[in-house]
């Protein structure tokens, strides 16, 4: 997917390390992009992580890789994110994204559940 277009890693593995209990930090330094790859350590039935949650709370369009698509449907808001499953290869994915980062208005549409629901976090 780096091929066809700019990914920027953060972590122990990327180019740039964020503290993630850190919400000012994160937002800081992920306001300026559009999606997140939010990609589990495992592909286990029901198993979504904070990742996912994250990306939602901090207005970025989670690239999800975990569950299915259909338990993704069951719990997240409405047209809320981007499931790789949706895609015959990541060459498609990649076109996808960048159609959505070039269409204002489309790109709008994976927000428009913000209007009648919002993420709420119990600690």
């Amino acid at each position: 997917m780096k091929a066809a277009i700019q990914v920027d890693k953060y972590g122990s593995c990327g180019d740039a390390v964020i503290p993630w209990n850190d919400d000012k930090a994160m937002k800081d330094a992920l306001r300026r992009y559009k999606f997140y790859l939010s990609l589990e350590n495992s592909c286990c039935d029901d198993y979504i992580t904070e990742k996912f949650w994250r990306a939602l709370d901090l207005g970025v369009v989670p690239i999800v890789v975990g569950a299915t698509y259909d338990q993704y449907l069951s719990i997240a808001p409405p047209h809320s994110f981007i499931h790789v499953d949706q895609f015959g290869s990541l060459a498609e994915l990649s076109s996808h994204l960048t159609f959505l980062a070039s269409d204002e208005s489309q790109y709008l549409e994976y927000f428009k559940w913000r209007q009648s629901g919002k993420i709420v976090t119990i600690a």
